[in-house]
């Protein structure tokens, strides 16, 4: 608990020096009216059309959609044959038991196997 306290005491001493050196190395400083009036337009007069036309302008673009849907189609087809394959796979295994439950012998109670 000790060592703790003490690092702890450490690290707020090593914080706040490095805030006093910051606080002395940099000195406010004072922007121009002409940047601050131009930063202050720019921010201020930007309209969304030009952000609207980044945004859906793949949409507009015919090989975007049209890869787009043949992808998604591939991957639906991919997902139907995948549960094809594991419906065949669990049908074969249950093919595969039943057939192999009908060759066992059946042996009546009582009686031995050769």
């Amino acid at each position: 608990m000790r060592q703790r306290e003490r690092f702890e005491n450490n690290r707020k001493r090593d914080v706040s020096h490095l805030e006093v050196s910051l606080r002395n190395l940099l000195q406010p400083v004072e922007p121009r009216e002409k940047f601050v009036e131009e930063l202050r337009l720019r921010l201020l007069n930007r309209s969304m059309s030009p952000v609207k036309s980044r945004i859906f302008s793949w949409a507009r673009n015919p090989f975007v959609l049209v890869s787009g849907f043949v992808g998604g189609v591939i991957v639906i087809l991919m997902g139907i044959r995948a549960i094809l394959s594991i419906a065949g796979m669990i049908s074969l295994m249950i093919y595969r038991a039943n057939k192999n439950l009908k060759k066992t012998p059946q042996v009546a109670v009582g009686q031995t196997s050769n």
